[in-house]
């Protein structure tokens, strides 16, 4: 799919996001990312996160802590960016095993990646483990904690928005399309049917929502 919207168009492409902890093999996650990543040129950037029941109850296995899915994410990103790199790795974690994995086609620099979080324990992690940072909030407080956090010099800023929208209109109408991106925190990652979604979003108003809106192309 990635490769074919690269097709179509000049754009960069990014997931978001990805979760690599229970139903995707952090190692097959990043064989995808580096096709991904050479199918586009080195258009591509691997977002990632700690996932949503949604998704990842599917297989029936247990729905870690949110605490228990930061540490996987964190043992994850070691070894992944080791065979984004192209180098040979095994790793006998607490929650992972990888045994003499390569990827033998990457790209020459790898895909940067950006992480998700919606607290304080996610954004420090992301900092600390991510090229980039990435939330559907729009919370100055969570892009200051990571720019204090971080290792490096935090990279342009970006987000959703609706293009062509009058700014009147624009909370009805992310209100009627996407009002669960309201939802706070781990409340957004808990309900494990679409059913539930709907019915948390019925706890936000119109004047909750907080998506910025252009007369005008974004």
């Amino acid at each position: 799919m990635i490769g074919a919207i690269l097709q179509a168009t000049s754009l960069p492409v990014t997931t978001a996001v990805t979760c690599p902890l229970q139903r995707q093999h952090p190692a097959l996650v990043a064989q995808a990312a580096a096709t991904s990543a050479l199918l586009t040129g080195n258009r591509f950037t691997l977002g990632m996160g700690t996932g949503e029941e949604l998704n990842e109850h599917i297989l029936g296995g247990r729905w870690p802590s949110a605490e228990e899915r930061l540490e996987m994410l964190e043992e994850r990103s070691g070894s992944s960016g080791e065979l984004l790199g192209g180098g040979l790795v095994s790793h006998a974690g607490l929650h992972y095993t990888v045994e003499t994995a390569r990827l033998y086609s990457v790209s020459a620099e790898p895909p940067p990646i950006c992480m998700s979080g919606f607290g304080g324990k996610a954004i420090r992690l992301a900092a600390r483990i991510a090229d980039g940072y990435m939330c559907v909030q729009a919370n100055e407080d969570f892009v200051r904690l990571y720019r204090e956090s971080g290792r490096r010099p935090a990279g342009p800023g970006r987000g959703e928005g609706l293009p062509g929208e009058d700014a009147g209109r624009a909370p009805k109408t992310m209100h009627r399309l996407w009002p669960n991106k309201e939802i706070p925190d781990e409340a957004a990652q808990l309900p494990p049917l679409p059913r539930h979604f709907s019915q948390v979003a019925q706890l936000v108003s119109e004047d909750m929502v907080s998506t910025p809106c252009s007369p005008t192309e974004m």
